[in-house]
């Protein structure tokens, strides 16, 4: 390679210094890495990498060595590498790549071959052509090995030269087409991955028109989108769910742009994306997130088009069908510790990851507070009524309850002008719910009173005579678990409450409070500080509480004044002691 040539001694010691790093021996690694750091620092060091992964015949040696020059190429293109030299790089990268035998050599020179050409196409004008013609060369070729090549080339090339690439739209569809039926699934596979890369350069980057007004040639690889889920449906079959998660990523950015690119696409998307997250144990939590927040983006942007395309119900029944299914706490949240002022809870290590209810409960939460409730309210209520009135004594009509009251709870806050009409109607199925042989049902029944307290005020305080021994019962019964949503239950009703009609229950309220607060276990203990603390407010007795317990606050939009919590950030001085013991 004239000057970029390394002598051979040189690069026999490089490709030793690169075996080492792969012995059990930490000296022999610490000292092989303190050796190749003067090695890379060499003028020529781009060559020799280049020369090593040519003639190694280690497969670890070449893998490594194709990582090193992917980073070199960085800092030597521009400084150390001439016209001349490369030219040199750009034709012997490509000639590695043709010529690696090693699968997961050639993904990472296809990394290097990307960086040489965001590199070699960065200056404007700057041209490539011999890249393009290797791309299809290896597309066409009957070698299956070649064939992926050719698309793991573009899945690379695509964030950081996508712009380049779109002009040859014609050709990459025709490509494409192809490779997304090819009959090795490898082949398909990175095909899949290729088009998504592409995909996502376009959500981020393309011009969607061009200066005519015609569509932009971007918007031409959408209509692949059918081609490419069919492929994805057969990786989680064969269990490459990685892959489908960095296509579902693709999809949510794609969602998230305000260009119409997954417009027309919805009718093969949402089963699919249904169908994912209903896998339960056939898929992994992950893979069944990341479609779940798919889901989410599409209601958060795109809401008008799930309604006008009748997808709401079906988003329904499988929230019901997750949510019944699922043996999580329907109140969750209500078990984690509230947060203390000036404590920084970023990194909380106690997070298990996602979960089906969770997964089900926060796409209904988005769907209730985004999409038009033309489209969701009677599909809503439907699934409510079905599920609250299902009096099957079996685990299985349980399940449905927890469903129906769950989803009440749930949507509390999205349709809280409508439900305000309903109360009257839901009301006493949800007290009949709190009297349910099944714990959760129990749980999920008291966790919706408290979201009813919290989000369909004034109204619901009309029925305190009814939901105030609903809340007592509970903090008086054994479940640590239903008292401590029953104190959940407790602050958010009680707080705006007038005095007069707290009085006939404040004595038994406190009484098993503090029991609690002496008793529970440490978040029963911290919710029953709250509770008390909105015991306190609403009996005008707030001089309990340390510092500042409440504030007026005026609801523009209904016109009445409630007294929020401002309290919570004044009881550490009785919180943290709790912790410090648990």
């Amino acid at each position: 390679r004239g000057a970029l040539a390394p002598h051979a001694a040189i690069m026999a010691s490089l490709e030793n210094l690169l075996q080492q790093l792969q012995t059990p021996d930490n000296e022999v690694i610490k000292h092989a890495e303190e050796q190749l750091r003067v090695v890379l620092k060499r003028p020529d060091c781009v060559s020799l990498l280049m020369d090593t992964v040519s003639a190694s015949s280690i497969e670890f040696v070449r893998h490594l060595g194709a990582i090193l020059l992917r980073h070199r190429l960085r800092g030597h293109w521009d400084k150390r590498l001439s016209t001349s030299d490369r030219e040199l790089v750009k034709q012997g990268v490509l000639q590695l790549l043709g010529a690696e035998p090693a699968r997961l050599v050639r993904k990472s020179l296809a990394s290097a071959v990307a960086e040489v050409a965001r590199l070699a196409l960065e200056p404007q004008g700057s041209q490539w052509p011999e890249l393009f013609q290797v791309i299809s060369g290896c597309a066409s070729a009957g070698n299956a090995e070649q064939r992926e090549i050719a698309y793991i080339l573009l899945l690379e090339l695509a964030p950081v030269v996508g712009e380049d690439l779109l002009p040859h739209y014609a050709t990459l569809r025709e490509m494409f087409s192809s490779a997304l039926a090819d009959s090795d699934d490898r082949v398909r596979t990175a095909a899949m991955g290729a088009v998504s890369a592409l995909l996502a350069y376009i959500a981020k980057y393309a011009d969607m028109d061009t200066a005519d007004g015609e569509p932009n040639v971007g918007m031409q690889f959408v209509d692949m989108v059918p081609a490419l889920l069919h492929v994805a449906s057969q990786c989680l079959v064969e269990g490459k769910e990685d892959v489908v998660c960095d296509v579902l990523d693709v999809f949510s950015e794609l969602v998230a742009t305000p260009f119409p690119l997954i417009n027309d696409q919805l009718g093969v998307l949402l089963p699919f994306l249904l169908d994912v997250m209903r896998a339960d144990q056939a898929l992994e939590i992950e893979t069944r997130d990341s479609a779940a927040y798919v889901l989410n983006a599409l209601a958060d942007f795109k809401p008008k088009l799930l309604g006008r395309g009748g997808f709401v119900p079906k988003i329904l029944e499988v929230v019901a069908w997750l949510i019944a299914t699922s043996h999580g706490s329907v109140a969750g949240n209500i078990f984690e510790r509230p947060p203390i002022e000036g404590e920084d809870n970023e990194d909380d290590e106690d997070d298990d990851g996602p979960t089906s209810q969770g997964m089900a409960q926060s796409l209904l939460d988005m769907v209730a507070l985004k999409v038009p409730q033309a489209y969701l309210l009677d599909p809503m209520m439907a699934i409510v009524l079905q599920c609250l009135g299902n009096e099957d004594p079996t685990p299985a009509g349980a399940a449905q309850r927890k469903a129906g009251v769950c989803i009440l709870a749930v949507v509390c806050e999205g349709c809280q002008e409508y439900l305000r009409t309903q109360i009257s109607l839901l009301l006493p199925l949800v007290l009949r719910t709190v009297q349910d042989d099944s714990p959760e049902v129990k749980e999920g029944a008291c966790f919706c009173l408290g979201q009813m307290a919290e989000h369909l005020s004034p109204e619901i305080f009309l029925y305190d005579n009814e939901i105030l021994p609903a809340a007592i019962a509970t903090i008086e019964g054994p479940s640590q678990n239903l008292q401590c949503v029953g104190c959940y239950l407790i602050e958010n009703f009680c707080e705006s409450l007038k005095p007069a009609k707290v009085q006939p229950y404040l004595g038994r309220m406190m009484a098993r409070l503090l029991q609690l607060l002496q008793q529970g276990r440490p978040d029963v203990q911290e919710k029953s500080i709250t509770a008390i603390a909105a015991l306190a407010i609403a009996s005008e007795e707030g001089e309990l509480c340390s510092g500042k317990v409440g504030e007026d606050r005026k609801d523009e939009s209904r016109g009445d004044i409630r007294r929020r919590t401002s309290y919570r950030p004044h009881l550490s001085w009785i919180i943290e002691p709790i912790r410090e013991h648990a």
